[in-house]
């Protein structure tokens, strides 16, 4: 199956990446027959290799035009774990199986995140409230909030399942000023895409923004707030259902 960027593409999430990464199932067969199909490539390279030492490499790099790595396991994923979740995508009649998104989040390949939110989307169902918000985090000048993650570690949940601890790393930019971030988050499967959803403890002086007062400085509003997301993670093309609570943010997925 296919995975890494090209997966991504398939996603409809483009990544600049040059090699097509092939996820096979370690068996001499199956090595012998890929190295079958790569054989009409460019400079026929694949004729070279031996399946034995395919299936005894965590990658074999078919060093063509185009390239092609050859996969026994991606980082910690294994064609075993991955092919009941896999995708079958058409392609000009062609079809390509594909590893679904939490796979891609398994093997580290989605590289990034990227969330906009519009300043002005957030409420509090008071009027009041939500213009004195709007006031303190300066949506006339920075009207959107962005958050940009760039690196992330996966691990198994400790309540098991299959539910992953996720940490990832940064930036995020409200009211202007940017910050690095550093988040943990769980992430699950649904039959929507995958949800990734977590709390983030934050101070508003962070960010250049003085904590609001109203009634004359008699009510007055902490530094420390919590901040809690949900966030679902659909191919680009794809449809996902608001969730009970609240509509959730669609991320960008690269």
């Amino acid at each position: 199956m296919i995975v890494g960027g090209f997966a991504l593409a398939l996603h409809g999430a483009i990544r600049a990446t040059k090699d097509i990464d092939v996820l096979i199932e370690p068996t001499l067969e199956n090595a012998r027959r890929a190295l079958e199909a790569l054989r009409g490539l460019t400079y026929g390279i694949a004729r070279e290799l031996d399946p034995a030492e395919v299936i005894a490499r965590p990658i074999t790099i078919v060093g063509d035009d185009p390239r092609v790595d050859l996969l026994t396991i991606a980082w910690s994923v294994r064609y075993a774990d991955a092919a009941p979740s896999l995708l079958r995508i058409r392609v000009d009649d062609v079809e390509i199986p594909v590893a679904d998104l939490e796979t891609l989040i398994r093997e580290s390949g989605i590289r990034g995140v990227q969330v906009e939110i519009p300043v002005t989307s957030m409420k509090s169902k008071k009027d009041g409230l939500d213009k004195n918000m709007y006031k303190t985090l300066k949506a006339t000048e920075h009207p959107t909030i962005r958050c940009e993650l760039t690196s992330y570690s996966v691990a198994p949940a400790k309540s098991g399942g299959d539910t992953l601890d996720l940490r990832a790393e940064g930036t995020l930019e409200v009211a202007g000023a940017k910050r690095p971030v550093k988040l943990a988050a769980r992430a699950w499967r649904s039959a929507d895409g995958v949800w990734i959803a977590g709390t983030q403890p934050l101070k508003m002086s962070e960010f250049g923004i003085k904590p609001p007062t109203m009634m004359m400085g008699t009510l007055r509003v902490g530094d420390a707030v919590t901040v809690s997301y949900r966030l679902l993670l659909v191919p680009k093309n794809g449809e996902a259902a608001a969730t009970p609570a609240a509509e959730p943010q669609k991320g960008a997925v690269r």
